[in-house]
């Protein structure tokens, strides 16, 4: 079974489609850029033979040298997100290693449209909570709901869908 290098978890979530596997718990990428080595064939009207497959697009999130095409609207929204992220960790005095793994799970979340519909400052709120809870930071729900004024209950229904979304239970 595959850990994750960071925290040693084993709750993985693989997307064959995008070719990567990304750690549930911490938001680390333990495996990107993963080719599948297998062909399909499909018979079209008349018996035609053609390759079966969809192109994929690949995220383009600000990571140098990472190949992507996605609407210059998508990544304005992601960046947005992102800077409110950076912003109450600022405010807070996270250290860095929180804010990175922050970022990664807030990325993730996008990637599995997570964030539609929802306001931007409450998922990174529940990003970065994960990870505190995660690493066992002394950061509790109600020091993110003071830091945004939002009641902590907002923040703790998204909190929980995330978990769910990334889990597929509850938290842990």
């Amino acid at each position: 079974m595959q850990r994750c290098p960071s925290c040693n978890s084993t709750a993985l979530v693989q997307n064959a489609a995008r070719g990567d596997t990304i750690c549930a718990s911490c938001g680390e990428v333990v495996e990107e850029n993963t080719l599948v080595a297998e062909l399909a064939f499909a018979s079209g009207p008349g018996g035609k033979k053609s390759l079966a497959g969809t192109a994929q697009q690949f995220l383009n999130l600000g990571r140098p040298g990472f190949l992507g095409q996605i609407s210059p609207h998508s990544e304005a929204s992601v960046q947005k997100g992102l800077t409110r992220l950076n912003q109450l960790c600022e405010h807070m005095h996270l250290n860095i290693h929180v804010r990175e793994a922050g970022r990664r799970m807030y990325q993730l979340a996008w990637q599995m449209n997570f964030i539609a519909g929802r306001p931007k400052t409450l998922v990174a709120a529940a990003c970065l909570y994960t990870i505190c809870r995660r690493n066992k930071s002394p950061h509790l729900m109600i020091d993110f709901s003071d830091a945004l004024r939002v009641p902590v209950v907002k923040i703790g229904r998204t909190y929980l869908r995330l978990m769910r979304r990334l889990t597929g239970g509850g938290p842990r």
